[in-house]
């Protein structure tokens, strides 16, 4: 059957494109130093150290935000997760007293990797001024954590009373994926209301992302359409254009109840928008606009509303979404023929008929 279709558009070019590869930030060794002072008695100064440098040279040692969040030391692409890679981690000790020897607890000083404990006499036994260092070579396993801690706890022996010794540090080794979102063709998602006048009303949203259309919704309310480092996103829009469509399927001519009908993106009124116009039988009306998604934010709900003479109402409503990380990008996205921002409340009026295919 064929469709006479009143439809309102307003051109746009655009395209945006994420370079993103494996992306490694540079931390420092995890050192903590501690200095017990036993009430002034038998004040005891030690410190404890961890670093972990890959065979490319790379850090893997875990930094922390401010808000006490793991920042990853590397990013890599999905297909790489599970991987491992050569490290070499490296665990000191040290006995910081001018002089003192500190007796090791066996039971509470260890070295480990994962959880496991690193066997070396180095850290066990009697331990003299000055420092001790164990390398170990492990696998290191991508997009995960890779923990690794080290402990010291002790007595000078040639001290009496009150008397001890303590140092910790502990490393997240954490490495993680790059967010990937799915791929969706460009497409209407429609909305069939048989029982309220048999209406039916339907939404696109779509941008151009390395010379094709993508959708910036899919078959669920909501759908994250684009990741985007939060390093990146400022000054960044998506150019979207958004389609509303509602039609008249049956044999009557429906007219809608102009104050209830409504097409909206981001709670606000589409300007200039056909939702009150009168739809003959098998007609349809469609609004196209231009809407600018600033990548810094999240939300991006749209919604179409249809309500004849009467109590029903042919409604649908989604969300686009954006979902934002802390990991570092190598090169920010790209907006190509971006001429400037468009006015979107002042659509072009075309007049197309005899339309076979809905989409």
């Amino acid at each position: 059957a064929f469709h006479h279709i009143k439809f309102k558009s307003m051109k746009f070019t655009s395209s945006i494109l994420l370079v993103l590869s494996a992306l490694h930030s540079v931390k420092a060794a995890v050192e903590t130093s501690n200095f017990n002072d036993n009430n002034g008695v038998n004040p005891c100064s030690t410190s404890v150290s961890i670093d972990c440098v890959l065979k490319s040279g790379e850090s893997c040692v875990s930094d922390t935000a401010s808000d006490g969040k793991i920042v990853p030391w590397a990013w890599y692409p999905k297909s790489e997760c599970g991987e491992t890679q050569k490290a070499d981690i490296t665990y000191k000790m040290c006995n910081n007293n001018d002089s003192g020897t500190i007796a090791l607890n066996g039971g509470e000083t260890y070295a480990k990797f994962t959880g496991n404990a690193i066997s070396d006499s180095k850290f066990a036994g009697d331990f003299e001024p000055g420092c001790k260092e164990v390398t170990i070579t492990e696998d290191l396993a991508k997009c995960r954590a890779n923990p690794v801690g080290i402990q010291m706890s002790g007595a000078i022996k040639e001290r009496t009373g009150k008397n001890g010794c303590y140092s910790y540090a502990f490393n997240k080794s954490r490495s993680k994926a790059i967010p990937t979102t799915e791929v969706i063709e460009a497409r209407l998602y429609e909305h069939k209301c048989e029982n309220c006048g048999d209406t039916s009303v339907a939404i696109g949203c779509s941008f151009m992302s390395n010379g094709k259309k993508r959708s910036c919704i899919s078959n669920d309310r909501e759908f994250t359409f684009l990741n985007m480092p939060k390093s990146a996103c400022d000054g960044v829009s998506v150019e979207a254009t958004i389609t509303m469509r509602q039609c008249n399927n049956g044999k009557g001519t429906i007219k809608p109840n102009e104050n209830l009908s409504s097409q909206k993106f981001k709670g606000n009124s589409i300007a200039n928008a056909s939702s009150s116009e009168d739809l003959g039988p098998g007609e349809c009306v469609e609004t196209v606009t231009t809407q600018f998604m600033d990548t810094c934010k999240s939300n991006f709900p749209m919604s179409i509303n249809l309500k004849p003479q009467g109590t029903c109402k042919c409604y649908l409503f989604k969300t686009a979404k954006i979902d934002s990380y802390d990991g570092p990008i190598d090169n920010n996205p790209e907006i190509e023929n971006s001429g400037g921002r468009q006015d979107a409340g002042t659509p072009l009026v075309l007049w197309i008929t005899e339309i076979a295919d809905p989409n």
